[in-house]
């Protein structure tokens, strides 16, 4: 499983209470449509999310985990927080806070 589908694991994980779109997958990680249409599509082969009409705008798809994702929710979420326990070990609140900043201005630099 890569990196991306663990992160949108764990984005759905934490937003069970309310409808998620693809759009929504797009503005969390700063990804293009296209981007998020490919891992979205290799998350649904993989059984790991599936998606169906929306209860507001039968238009727009939701996107959900199946139950082989929610099986893997603790496994992704605990591996998350350790991870971030690693970078906030190994550097300063202000130089994480560079780094975000950065790659926010890099993902705003691709959309243009």
């Amino acid at each position: 499983m890569t990196w991306v589908q663990m992160s949108i694991i764990d984005f759905l994980s934490h937003n069970k209470d309310r409808e998620l779109f693809q759009r929504d997958i797009e503005e969390e990680f700063f990804i293009q449509r296209s981007t998020a249409t490919i891992a979205l599509q290799r998350m649904e082969k993989k059984d790991l999310i599936y998606r169906k009409p929306s209860t507001q705008d039968a238009r727009q798809k939701s996107v959900y985990l199946t139950d082989k994702a929610h099986a893997l929710e603790r496994k992704i979420s605990d591996y998350m927080i350790h991870q971030q326990q690693i970078l906030e070990k190994n550097f300063t609140t202000e130089e994480l806070t560079i780094v975000e900043k950065f790659l926010k201005f890099q993902a705003f630099q691709e959309e243009k």
